[in-house]
């Protein structure tokens, strides 16, 4: 059966998406397995030097994962924004020939499975309709994007930025399994970099007591000069 070539073009897109997709997912396990790893290596340090670090190291991880949901979550706009499960389904949705082609058989090995892309689509608008990521978009639009904008947005708790980390992850494994894809590397690499967060925090809490041992404490004094 000859396909359009343009449908052609289009599914290529939709992989191409699905692929950097991928790439922020594993992005956003390090974000998260270094932030949950990150209160488990005090061992008794509970310096003022040690909280201060760890504060800010918790900060610039939650920044991180904050844009990385985000972006992942962003709605088709018309711009190419390849990266995006919006721009997966803006695609897909009305183009039956488009999603027929990505489910379709296509000898590589993998068989595509249909009734995953409708999961996929059902947990996507479920998510898009959630106040968790209303809340993770307004931080992201008025505290992370825009630093200095006005007014407090709602409040977000790590907890619930993970859950909705693991969603994205859960929708995108439910579509390479649909277009009989291989599956993504960030579910063979998650004991690794689980293990890589832990020697971030062990790296660190090393660094601390070595200085300890060395005797030095707090901040190099300001010049004067």
């Amino acid at each position: 059966m000859t396909t359009d070539p343009k449908t052609l073009e289009k599914a290529e897109k939709v992989i191409d998406s699905l692929a950097l997709l991928a790439d922020a997912i594993e992005e956003g396990m390090i974000f998260r397995f270094q932030h949950g790893q990150s209160l488990g290596t005090v061992a008794g340090l509970g310096t003022e030097d040690d909280f201060n670090s760890r504060i800010g190291i918790r900060a610039s991880l939650t920044r991180s994962e904050v844009a990385n949901v985000v972006a992942m979550l962003e709605r088709e706009d018309g711009k190419g924004n390849l990266g995006s499960l919006g721009f997966i389904f803006g695609r897909i949705k009305k183009d039956l020939e488009l999603q027929n082609l990505l489910t379709r058989d296509r000898g590589t090995g993998y068989v595509p499975d249909g009734a995953k892309f409708d999961e996929a689509q059902r947990l996507y608008k479920e998510l898009n309709k959630s106040d968790a990521l209303d809340r993770v978009r307004s931080l992201r639009h008025h505290r992370v994007g825009h630093i200095l904008r006005e007014g407090r947005p709602d409040m977000v708790f790590n907890e619930e930025l993970f859950q909705l980390q693991e969603k994205v992850e859960r929708i995108v494994t439910l579509l390479f399994q649909a277009f009989g894809l291989p599956t993504p590397r960030y579910v063979e690499r998650r004991d690794e970099l689980l293990t890589s967060a832990q020697l971030f925090w062990e790296t660190y809490t090393a660094g601390l007591q070595a200085r300890g041992r060395l005797g030095i404490a707090g901040a190099p004094a300001k010049s004067t000069s």
